[in-house]
C-alpha cells in the first residue's frame, strides 16, 4: 500500500457459517447490530422502551413491541393519548380501544337564557357580548362610556345598563382636581382660599367664629365668651362677645325702665320699649271692627267704635236712629251704620209731585162739581152742558 513499508493483512470475521470482511457491518436479529473489525467482532442491541400496554404486537422487520392504536375518523391515536371526539366530548386511547370518554359539563351562565348562545367549535353556551358605542364587550365586563367618564356600565344578558359613579368620598368644600367625577377630599377650597386638611382658621364672614377644614368640609364655630354675671345683655356692633346692658332708657326726657313700653307724649299712636337700654319704636296697630267709628279724641290713637257713628261728615249717638233723606232711614250701633231706602209704589195718574216731609210722590187732580177730572182731562160741566171744560193742575 502507498506510504505504507510493508504489507498487512486485513483479517476478516467468521460467524455462524457466514465470513465478514473488514468493516462490514451487519445484523444478527432485528435487534442485534454488529460490525466486523480486524477478526473481532463488536454488537449492539436495541433498547425498546417500556410499554404501558397489555395488548402489544411487533411488527415485521422490527425489533420492538408496539402498542395498538385507536382509529378516530381519519385519525390515529396512540396508546394513552387523548382525543376529542366532539367539542363536548374526548376520550383515552388504550389497548387500541376507547373505552374511558368523559363528556364535558357545562357550568351555569350568569346571563339569562334567551342571552346565551353556542359559538361554533365550541361545547358549552357563551353569555352574548354587548355593542356599545362602536365597541363590542363581554358579559359581566364593566364600561367607561366614552359620553360620560362619571358614569359606569355593565355588560349583562347583551344588554348595557348605567348608573352614575359612586365616589368613596364626598365633601362639602372640595379641592380642585383632575377628576371630573368625583370630588378632592384631601383639602378644602373656602371662599375662594384653599386650606390644607385639619387646618383651623378665622371664618372670613366673621371674626368671632373659627373655622376647620377636615377631609374636604369646613364647619365653622363661635368663638367661647366669658360668662356674664348679668341677665340681661347687649350685643355691641364690631364686638363678638356680648356685655351687660344698661338698665334704663331716656325717652322724651322721662326715664324708663328696662323692657318697659310708653306711648309717646308727641305722637299718641308710638309706642316706644327700652331694651338694652336701646329705644325702638313703632306705630300702634289700631284694629278697627266697625265700618263708621268716631275720630279719635285728644290723647288717643285708634278710632272709638264703642260711643258713636261717623256718617256723611255728621256725628250720631250709638244706638240712635236717624234719617239721611225723606226716603232713607238709618241706625248706628256700635260704629256700624245700617240704612234703609222707602221702595214708593208706581203712581197711575197722569201728574204727580213730591210733597216736603214725604218721600213717595202724590198724585194731583182737579175737584169740579165733586168730581176729580186728571191734568189735562177734557169734560161737560154737568151744570151747564154746553159748557166746555178742561182739568189743568198748577203747582
Amino acid at each position: 500500500m502507498r506510504g505504507r513499508c510493508c504489507l498487512t493483512c486485513e483479517r476478516g470475521c467468521f460467524l455462524n457459517g457466514t465470513l465478514y470482511s473488514h468493516n462490514q457491518r451487519f445484523d444478527t436479529d432485528f435487534c442485534t447490530h454488529c460490525e466486523c473489525q480486524q477478526g473481532s467482532i463488536t454488537c449492539e442491541t436495541d433498547v425498546c422502551p417500556q410499554l404501558t400496554c397489555s395488548k402489544k404486537f411487533k411488527r415485521d422487520g422490527q425489533c420492538c413491541d408496539e402498542c395498538p392504536v385507536c382509529k378516530v375518523g381519519n385519525r390515529l391515536v396512540g396508546h394513552n393519548q387523548l382525543v376529542m371526539i366532539n367539542a363536548c366530548r374526548r376520550c383515552l386511547c388504550f389497548n387500541g380501544e376507547l373505552p374511558q370518554c368523559q363528556t364535558r359539563r357545562c357550568g351555569p351562565l350568569q346571563c339569562q337564557l334567551e342571552a346565551q348562545y353556542r359559538p361554533p367549535g365550541r361545547c358549552c353556551n357563551v353569555c352574548r357580548q354587548c355593542d356599545y358605542e362602536g365597541r363590542r364587550f363581554n358579559h359581566g365586563e364593566v364600561i367607561i362610556p366614552r359620553s360620560d367618564v362619571c358614569a359606569r356600565c355593565t355588560c349583562l344578558s347583551a344588554v348595557v345598563t348605567c348608573s352614575a359613579l359612586i365616589c368613596p368620598q364626598t365633601c362639602d368644600h372640595p379641592a380642585p382636581s383632575r377628576n371630573p367625577c368625583c370630588p378632592n377630599c384631601t383639602a378644602c377650597l373656602y371662599k375662594s382660599v384653599l386650606y390644607n386638611n385639619t387646618a383651623v382658621f378665622e371664618n372670613p364672614d366673621s371674626e368671632c367664629s373659627e373655622c376647620t377644614c377636615l377631609n374636604g368640609t369646613v364647619t365653622c364655630t363661635q368663638r367661647p365668651c366669658p360668662q356674664l354675671a348679668c341677665d340681661d345683655v347687649l350685643h355691641l356692633d364690631g364686638s363678638c362677645c356680648p356685655v351687660c346692658a344698661p338698665n334704663k332708657c331716656e325717652i322724651e326726657g322721662r326715664s324708663v325702665d328696662h323692657r318697659m313700653t310708653v306711648q309717646l307724649l308727641s305722637d299718641p299712636c308710638s309706642q316706644c320699649t327700652c331694651n338694652n337700654g336701646r329705644v325702638t319704636c313703632q306705630d300702634e296697630v289700631c284694629l278697627v271692627p266697625c265700618s263708621h267709628p268716631l275720630p279719635p279724641t285728644m290723647g288717643q290713637c285708634c278710632s272709638n267704635c264703642r260711643d258713636g257713628c261717623l256718617y256723611q261728615g255728621r256725628n250720631y249717638t250709638s244706638d240712635l236712629d236717624f234719617r239721611v233723606n225723606d226716603c232713607m232711614t238709618c241706625r248706628c250701633e256700635a260704629g256700624n251704620v245700617t240704612c234703609n231706602t222707602e221702595t214708593c209704589p208706581v203712581v197711575s195718574c197722569r201728574t204727580s209731585r213730591k210733597v216736603d216731609g214725604k218721600c213717595c210722590p202724590v198724585c194731583q187732580y182737579c175737584s169740579f162739581e165733586g168730581r176729580q177730572y186728571e191734568d189735562g182731562e177734557v169734560f161737560l160741566s154737568r151744570s151747564d152742558p154746553c159748557n166746555n171744560c178742561t182739568c189743568s193742575v198748577r203747582f
